[in-house]
């Protein structure tokens, strides 16, 4: 983000098909943790607003800090 800063990370993202792909499947994956947690914060009865802006400002960190303060 120093470097690109944060519309030029989705400009290096685009500039071939590899990059694309591999932004595309992260993209995919967060989608995926997001839909993951909205029905586990339910379940569990935490906030899900909390838990996905975490989740978005810093990638897999978030369900990963989500997963070692949930209780079982």
């Amino acid at each position: 983000m120093l470097d690109f800063g944060v519309l030029g990370i989705f400009v290096e993202a685009t500039k071939n098909t590899a990059t694309l792909q591999i932004f595309v499947d992260l993209i995919l994956c967060a989608l995926f943790i997001i839909v993951w947690l909205r029905h586990d914060t339910r379940r569990t009865g935490r906030s899900f607003p909390l838990w996905a802006i975490i989740t978005l400002a810093v990638g897999a960190f978030g369900p990963l800090l989500y997963l070692l303060t949930r209780k079982s």
